[in-house]
């Protein structure tokens, strides 16, 4: 677009219809970038964590067959899911690879 306008070319009087068609953007995405000075910022809630999980309830019982020295993820799955837990092996896993 700029090589079409030449000179006359400026960013803040952009039209965003005909942006939205030569990128394929929703004109929503484009008035956000135009806001930003066309320049990509992360996502609000980038980095941002959860205050519960599934695995919240359960992270007591987990820390006490640990201490025990039951480390088999599948174990702890079983042992939990005896007590409700409706969450995944993957999830089990993460929690017990932390730290």
């Amino acid at each position: 677009m700029k090589s079409e306008q030449g000179h006359k070319f400026d960013l803040n009087k952009i039209n965003l219809a005909e942006l939205e068609r030569r990128t394929g953007m929703t004109r929503a995405q484009l008035r956000r970038l135009q806001k930003n000075g066309f320049q990509i910022t992360p996502h609000a809630l980038t980095g941002r964590k959860a205050d519960t999980t599934l695995i919240s309830g359960y992270t007591g019982v987990i820390d006490d067959l640990l201490r025990k020295g039951v480390s088999n993820s599948e174990v702890v799955l079983e042992r939990i899911q005896e007590q409700g837990y409706a969450g995944s092996l993957t999830t089990v896993k993460r929690y017990i690879s932390t730290p």
